[in-house]
């Protein structure tokens, strides 16, 4: 999260746009690395839509929704 949030810290935004960035693109980026590890081992073992949408949304709202919102509120601006 660290490096996704010194990439968009580095833009020349307000404090506002540069946390709604961060928001999405760090969803965004779990929920491509939850469907990469699906692609990599979930079709060989664990076939389906349904599955897939496991893999893409639990980590897309737990670790990037919810963990990007606990990474700004610790954060100081």
């Amino acid at each position: 999260m660290k490096m996704v949030w010194n990439f968009i810290n580095e833009q020349e935004l307000s404090v506002k746009k540069k946390t709604k960035y961060f928001l999405i693109i760090n969803t965004v980026l779990n929920a491509l690395i939850g469907l990469a590890i699906w692609l990599l081992i979930g079709r060989l073992f664990l076939k389906g839509l349904a599955w897939a949408l496991c893999f893409v949304g639990y980590p897309a709202v737990f670790a990037g929704l919810i963990g990007g919102s606990l990474y700004l509120y610790n954060h100081d601006f």
